[in-house]
């Protein structure tokens, strides 16, 4: 298990139950923060972890504090949708 600011990233092995050869997989958990800039450092190094591991199979789930429209916005005035999220 490898914990960093905005990500938590756990491997193991899936195995089938015939017993067969396990996969390696990847699963992880992300927290994105709200600034664009931030978010930029995190999936780059999200990026980076990835290719640096050896892993055919990820899963990556979490709070992306990604948002489709501005009636999404709660609580952080009247900053508009960024396309590029």
């Amino acid at each position: 298990m490898r914990k960093e600011k905005g990500f938590i990233l756990i491997i193991g092995e899936y195995k089938s139950e015939s017993g067969g050869l396990g996969v390696e997989v990847a699963i992880i958990n992300v927290y994105g923060p709200c600034s664009n800039t931030r978010k930029n450092i995190l999936w780059d190094e999200i990026e980076n972890v990835k290719l640096r591991q050896n892993c055919s199979v990820w899963c990556v789930l979490g709070d992306f504090n990604s948002i489709k429209s501005v009636n999404e916005r709660r609580g952080i005035g009247n900053r508009g949708v960024n396309s590029k999220e």
